[in-house]
């Protein structure tokens, strides 16, 4: 395998596992509830992903006795797939393929941090010009890992991705409003 390949790939696997890592590090070093409320949501999210693979959708596709549903496509991960975690420390290739874990994760913390931005940004010039930044890099790491599971990994296929970021999305919008709007918002960020 081409070295930047492989690192590109070795990235992607571990960016979530990184990126929940920065949380709790920003969070030890500046006490913001934002990073630790963010943090605590990206670890349900995860949680919700093994549900939705191994209780939901799995038994949706057992029930059915399928491996190919219309719209949804193939529910286990491709047969080529291959060290699909970050640590291989668990036999990930094992674990259902629908919906990807890791573009669920990704997009909801994008996500999110969008939409905290658009909620406390001052709507200056400089202000704008750095949303536009950090919105375009965050869009780009969405796309990057999208990409690498399904063609550098082969860890997913399309429609898995395509579903794992409809999921993280919704979660991260529906998440925002609880914490932000909610009836029963438990911290005042």
């Amino acid at each position: 395998m081409h070295p930047i390949l492989y690192i590109s790939q070795a990235i992607a696997k571990c960016l979530p596992i990184m990126i929940i890592l920065l949380l709790i590090i920003l969070y030890v070093i500046f006490k913001k509830k934002d990073i630790l409320v963010l943090l605590i949501l990206s670890l349900i999210c995860d949680i919700f992903n093994r549900i939705l693979k191994e209780g939901i959708f799995r038994n949706i596709y057992k029930y059915y006795n399928t491996d190919y549903l219309p719209i949804l496509g193939k529910g286990n991960r491709p047969d080529n797939a291959k060290s699909c975690s970050c640590l291989n420390i668990i036999n990930e290739n094992k674990l259902f393929g629908m919906p990807s874990g890791h573009t669920q994760i990704i997009t909801f913390i994008s996500t999110y941090i969008i939409l905290n931005m658009i909620y406390k940004l001052n709507f200056k010039i400089k202000n704008i010009i750095i949303f536009i930044l950090i919105l375009i890099i965050l869009i780009l790491i969405v796309i990057y890992v999208m990409f690498t599971r399904v063609y550098i990994t082969y860890c997913h296929t399309i429609r898995q991705v395509l579903i794992g970021g409809l999921i993280g999305l919704l979660f991260g919008i529906v998440s925002f409003y609880i914490v932000h709007f909610g009836k029963f918002k438990i911290i005042n960020l």
